[in-house]
């Protein structure tokens, strides 16, 4: 059924982490005796919230395990029975740190024990425990086991990789790891900045120029945490995350992949060319992974470079998708994949109103049953044609309606936008 999308918490503390956020999280944790696992990147922010998450757990009796140098993707390898992983990092050095806190096998906590965890804290009475202590980890162990399950699933890919060193412990890593798989690596340096705001193709304009002086090599970067992926390819041009994830659907024969809500039309059309199914959950890919785990799928992914390989771990890895990348590049070139896609236009909309929200909920719901159309609901409204799609959203806090739609062609797109501000305004008028 159609409603507004609901904020997840987990989502909050992954874009803005305050010190005595940190603070309180650490005390919650080792309040219960468990033992956390922390890594993080090395921008100051994440550095000082790390030390207060620290302090928080040892405070309240938590067994604490600091892995230095360690790529997040990595820690579900390091061979401690933990029973929560914190890490934490962040963009530029100007904004906070956020923290995700997952599970033993990398699945993120869920959105339900991380509220409860928020709350709990209300009136609560810490025990006096005195600190068992922070065991310091260099992560070699970790890492090596994670590159060797990565290896044991990927062959080699015999190619050129430029690869950004902006972040340069995960960039090693993936570096160590594409070289063991018979790739030829250049890495490089990133002189205007040590931080990148985001892996968008604008971004990335250093790797891109560097790139393309070395003829038929592919372009390959990690964010802070190596948790996202992004890529150039053999002719110098940007990659989106659909289409990584369409190209991994293409060539993985993969039967059942779950999905944000908001992903192109494509990767239905793509899997279902294997035979597969592709399930979509809420917008938040948090909330994907959540559902891709319940549903077995194999394999978790969205547009913005995030990654799950369920058969190693629950975390988005971005130093195993690069891997993966260099693969299929050694064998059919990334950009004939890409000259082979499908395009679908998008035609995007805003609506601004000031209506009762539940309302406007309960009128777009029944304008979409009246008119017989197939659609699924997960926070945002899905209404599936044959040649596109329209997702309709409400999101928490704002006071406005967002459209986007999805055609094979533009004019179809136009038709389809037309179709959905009718049953938008339509709505509207009938909450006045």
């Amino acid at each position: 059924m159609p409603s507004s999308t609901a904020t997840d918490p987990r989502e909050k503390l992954a874009l803005r982490l305050t010190p005595e956020s940190a603070l309180q999280f650490g005390k919650l944790v080792g309040s219960d005796r468990r033992t956390i696992v922390i890594s993080s990147d090395r921008n100051p922010s994440s550095m000082m919230m790390k030390e207060a998450v620290i302090a928080g757990a040892l405070a309240t009796g938590g067994n604490v395990h600091v892995l230095d140098d360690v790529p997040a993707p990595s820690v579900p390898f390091c061979g401690i029975p933990y029973n929560y992983h914190i890490n934490i990092s962040t963009i530029t050095p100007e904004s906070l740190s956020g923290m995700e806190i997952f599970n033993a096998k990398g699945a993120y906590l869920s959105a339900m024990d991380v509220f409860n965890m928020t709350y709990r804290e209300i009136g609560m009475k810490y025990p006096e425990y005195n600190a068992l202590g922070t065991v310091c980890h260099d992560g070699e162990e970790a890492k090596a086991r994670h590159t060797e399950t990565i290896m044991a699933r990927v062959q080699d890919s015999n190619c050129q990789v430029v690869l950004d060193g902006t972040y340069y412990r995960p960039a090693k890593m993936t570096a160590k790891l594409l070289e063991a798989l018979n790739a030829d690596v250049i890495i490089a340096k990133r002189p205007s900045s040590k931080y990148l705001p985001s892996l968008a193709s604008t971004e990335l304009l250093d790797l891109a120029k560097i790139q393309k002086s070395y003829r038929g090599s592919i372009g390959l970067a990690l964010n802070s945490d190596a948790t996202r992926i992004a890529a150039f390819d053999n002719r110098g041009r940007y990659i989106t995350g659909d289409q990584i994830a369409l190209i991994f659907a293409k060539t993985m024969n993969l039967k059942k992949v779950t999905v944000p809500i908001d992903m192109t039309c494509a990767i239905d059309e793509t899997v279902g060319a294997n035979g597969g199914v592709v399930v979509r959950a809420s917008h938040s890919f948090r909330s994907a992974v959540d559902a891709g785990i319940a549903n077995g799928s194999d394999m978790i992914m969205d547009g913005r470079g995030h990654f799950v390989f369920p058969d190693t771990s629950y975390m988005s890895d971005g130093i195993h998708a690069a891997a993966k990348l260099a693969e299929i590049n050694g064998k059919v070139k990334l950009c004939d994949y890409v000259d082979d896609m499908e395009t679908f236009y998008i035609e995007r909309h805003s609506v601004r109103t000031q209506v009762n929200k539940s309302d406007l909920v309960a009128n777009i719901r029944k304008a979409i049953e009246d008119d017989g159309y197939d659609y699924i609901d997960t926070g945002s409204t899905r209404i599936s044609f044959d040649d596109g799609a329209i997702l309709i959203s409400l999101e928490e806090g704002d006071d406005s309606v967002t459209i986007k739609c999805e055609g094979r062609d533009k004019a179809y797109a136009v038709s389809l936008l037309d179709i959905a501000k009718g049953i938008v305004y339509d709505s509207i008028k009938k909450c006045s």
